[in-house]
């Protein structure tokens, strides 16, 4: 008889979890793949301190061969697309047939309303190469200007920490930048509670942060800015912000998406066109009173051993368990402050979630050096001296 083969597409924090709930399996009942064009992993909440300089960009990241069992065959390279009918995924090297599929690649910076040519011009903020160029490219930037400025377009949460980020990085360097969020809503954060909502718009503008809402940018050229309130912006550094998308561009076979490209699942995290597929982390579109759930480490990392376990069920013939997420809140780090929901506070706002951030970053990082670099963090955080 012939030995299942699982694959497990992604090394994130969802398929790492997987991969460690099927280990088990290994040289007894499947034959099991983890994919991912890295061959490391990152803490991907900690990316705009590393873009501003504030953390150590080694202490987020690790090696994926040190983190997965000698059972797990780890293959880094990019996944470029999966068909799910015939049950293949494709890389540039070569083609792998499985029997169950754990798709967890994450999420990608969104360019779509990036349409000016110079993309190589405009910085986005979702992997660690990303983070170290807008250290990099910020700090060249600044010490070759009097008066530079950069303009950071989206105010949700990954554009304010950034903007904020940039805003210290210069500080250090002994410049004084001058910081624009550009968005287009009327508002920055929208959709979060008015209260949070008001206390990081009022830090931000105390920080120095211009906020320019119901805003566009109508043109990029690489250097300058357009918006379509008629200002224009000379010789800025340029960010873009707005969002991620599904980073797997090529799925064929019947699935459902919602407007970011996560795949819908059902309540087992399959797809029901497909069951022998799961997903999981910030690839799946998972539904809580009919609203898919939001990103975040914590919903990644437990959705993967759910759908590590759902898929050992499943070769076992055993019923599967549905995934009930729980909800413990969310923290919006802003330099010296944070603001959020958590431990069913409904508005906590000051340095305790600022370090309750980093004692997260911490907890769920990958060995026991980078946990206490983040503890030390934390505490530097809560005493005011981060």
């Amino acid at each position: 008889m012939t030995t299942p083969r699982i694959a497990i597409a992604g090394a994130g924090f969802a398929g790492l979890a997987a991969a460690r709930q099927l280990a088990r399996l290994a040289r007894t009942e499947a034959d099991i793949h983890l994919f991912d064009r890295h061959a490391f992993t990152t803490m991907i909440p900690a990316l705009p301190d590393v873009a501003g300089g504030r953390l150590d960009p080694n202490r987020i990241r690790a090696d994926i061969a040190a983190l997965t069992k000698p059972e797990i065959h780890v293959h880094i390279e990019t996944v470029q697309k999966i068909d799910l009918e015939q049950k293949e995924l494709t890389t540039a090297g070569s083609t792998f047939a499985f029997d169950f599929l754990i798709l967890a690649t994450g999420a990608a910076a969104d360019t779509r309303g990036l349409r000016q040519p110079p993309l190589d011009a405009a910085h986005t903020l979702a992997t660690l190469d990303d983070a170290n160029r807008i250290r990099q490219d910020f700090t060249a930037f600044v010490l070759a200007r009097s008066a530079p400025t950069a303009v950071v377009v989206g105010g949700g949460y990954t554009g304010l920490e950034l903007a904020c980020n940039l805003k210290s990085l210069a500080a250090r360097h002994g410049k004084t930048a001058r910081v624009i969020v550009v968005e287009m809503k009327d508002a920055i954060l929208a959709g979060l509670p008015e209260k949070i909502r008001s206390y990081l718009e009022a830090q931000a503008r105390r920080q120095g942060i211009d906020l320019a809402t119901g805003v566009r940018v109508t043109e990029f050229d690489g250097a300058n800015v357009a918006l379509s309130n008629g200002n224009r912006l000379e010789d800025v550094f340029f960010c873009w912000s707005t969002g991620t998308r599904r980073a797997l561009p090529e799925l064929h076979g019947e699935h459902r998406e919602i407007p970011d490209g996560r795949i819908l699942v059902d309540e087992f995290l399959r797809l029901p066109q497909h069951p022998q597929t799961f997903v999981a982390g910030d690839a799946a579109a998972i539904l809580v009173k009919d609203v898919p759930l939001r990103k975040a480490v914590n919903f990644a990392y437990y959705s993967g051993l759910a759908a590590g376990r759902n898929v050992l069920k499943s070769l076992r013939g055993q019923p599967l368990r549905p995934f009930r997420p729980v909800d413990l809140g969310w923290v919006i780090p802003f330099g010296q402050t944070a603001a959020g929901q958590a431990l069913g506070i409904d508005f906590l706002k000051g340095r305790l979630p600022l370090a309750m951030h980093y004692a997260m970053c911490g907890y769920r990082n990958f060995n026991l050096g980078h946990q206490l670099y983040f503890a030390g963090v934390a505490v530097r955080a809560l005493t005011g001296r981060l």
